[in-house]
């Protein structure tokens, strides 16, 4: 699964360095069309919880507390060491 996601991920950014290499656009140009794009999407209120995560001062998420929340109880039901959630 991890490799399936690598190579996912390597492709989709060999392909926007191809797209950026062959643009005719002056560098920086379509960066400055999708920040406006967002910036529009986000002002539109279509997307409030997008908006409201990206907003400043919006709260961040905290590695260590993700971590026990989430991948912490998963490996301990991996183990065996609990009893998977709903049970």
């Amino acid at each position: 699964m991890v490799n399936g996601l690598v190579a996912a991920y390597a492709a989709g950014e060999l392909s926007t360095a191809e797209q950026s290499r062959t643009s005719p656009d002056p560098p920086g140009q379509e960066q400055a069309a999708r920040a406006a794009y967002l910036a529009r999407a986000l002002g539109g209120g279509a997307y409030p919880l997008l908006a409201g995560a990206l907003a400043d001062g919006a709260p961040r998420s905290v590695p260590e507390a993700a971590y026990r929340a989430g991948a912490q109880p998963a490996a301990g039901r991996l183990r065996g060491g609990e009893p998977p959630r709903g049970s």
